[in-house]
């Protein structure tokens, strides 16, 4: 009889044991394992060149207006202009970026939210528009569009055309030449801002008038 006692009370406490491990009696729940930290955008940006020149879908058109009503008092003919210049291409105003993702990054994305010159220890030049965001791809040795995507452990050169200056805030292009700039660009960063600052050099700006034949 005691032995089948012995039995009967062990059975109770099993009993009891299942029920507290299943969150009754103790009050403490079951516990949840833990997620793992969903990673981060990690990236970081730098300046890597600048070009200050000239914003060309607006200067084609210019020129081209220019073209069609030539201007009688200049005594100018369409087509008939001479000198270094005459008939060179415009030069589109660009700025170059790298891009570094962390190792264990998460995806995301980078767009420019905004880009601003200013003359060192100056006057700012103002805000210029930032379009056509081009991808440089090593195996082809060229530039291709950019959707703005970056992946962990990613380099990515990529570069942008922008509006030009406004260089009337320095007194035009000829008082630009030689003058010391500073690139102030704001990136967002999987919806994160950050700002990327770059000290830059206007190029030689040679700039002469057409001389009329």
């Amino acid at each position: 009889m005691r032995l089948g006692f012995g039995c009967a009370a062990m059975l109770v406490l099993a009993l009891g044991c299942t029920k507290e491990g299943r969150g009754g009696g103790g009050g403490g729940g079951p516990v949840k394992p833990t997620s793992p930290p969903v990673p981060t955008p990690q990236v970081t940006a730098t300046v890597s060149a600048v070009t200050l020149a000239d914003d060309c879908a607006h200067a084609d058109a210019s020129a081209a207006s220019e073209r069609a009503a030539p201007s009688v008092a200049q005594g100018a003919v369409a087509g008939d202009c001479a000198g270094p210049n005459c008939g060179m291409p415009c030069q589109q105003t660009t700025m170059q970026l790298t891009l570094d993702a962390a190792a264990g990054s998460a995806p995301t994305t980078v767009k420019i939210v905004r880009v601003e010159l200013t003359e060192k220890g100056g006057a700012s030049l103002g805000e210029m528009q930032s379009r056509d965001p081009m991808l440089f791809v090593e195996a082809e040795g060229n530039y291709k569009t950019w959707d703005g995507a970056i992946s962990a452990g990613n380099q990515l050169r990529v570069m942008y055309a922008l509006g030009s200056p406004d260089w009337g805030k320095v007194g035009g292009r000829w008082n630009a030449m030689n003058k010391t700039f500073v690139l102030k660009v704001t990136l967002s960063i999987g919806g994160a801002e950050s700002t990327v600052e770059k000290t830059v050099e206007s190029p030689e700006i040679m700039i002469e008038p057409p001389v009329v034949t």
